[in-house]
């Protein structure tokens, strides 16, 4: 019986260990050339993202840009005022129809939730995901999930410094709690 006990542990533990290299090797590494979309969409919480995104409105990457969780932050430009003054400069010669920020999302399901939303009153059919990139993966899998219909386009902010081992196992562990949830959604249905 110890011996079954000791092969099932193993067992699970090999599954894992492939799943946490399957997904680490879903982490985009490099910065690749981002194609234009319809739109892009942010999600807030990570240092970086929200520069990185306007800096992709500007060159034209897509046409709207929608910063998802901002929370209770009232107005675009106390967001802008942190940012050099040519990025602002830029931001400011597009039409103020171009930003919309959403407030309601807390999580990444929030965020795809909310997002899906706007997408669909703004007749989107492809959209850049701006996030970080140890965050895209499970991005994409929420996204994927509400918005079958639009093409999700990977557009990751690299990660300076290395990675934080802590954060992408608490990434992992998510992503597999986000795969389970969909898995069981479907079973159930």
């Amino acid at each position: 019986m110890l011996r079954k006990i000791l092969w099932c542990f193993f067992g699970c533990f090999a599954l894992w260990c492939g799943g946490l290299f399957w997904f680490f090797e879903q982490i985009p590494l490099m910065q690749a050339e981002t194609p234009k979309a319809d739109a892009i969409v942010i999600l807030t919480g990570g240092k970086g993202r929200l520069e990185y995104s306007l800096r992709l409105l500007t060159q034209g990457k897509g046409e709207a840009l929608f910063i998802s969780g901002v929370g209770d932050i009232n107005s675009f430009d106390v967001l802008l005022k942190q940012f050099p003054q040519d990025l602002q400069d830029q931001v400011h010669a597009l039409p103020a129809s171009a930003i919309e920020m959403g407030r309601d999302a807390e999580n990444t399901i929030g965020n795809a939730q909310e997002t899906e939303r706007w997408a669909n009153n703004h007749h989107i059919k492809t959209l850049l995901v701006v996030t970080s990139n140890y965050h895209m993966p499970r991005a994409l899998l929420e996204f994927g999930e509400i918005m079958p219909d639009v093409t999700l386009v990977p557009a990751p902010l690299l990660v300076q410094g290395g990675f934080d081992w802590q954060l992408l196992l608490s990434e992992y562990h998510k992503y597999l709690a986000a795969k389970s949830r969909h898995w069981l959604v479907t079973v159930i249905k």
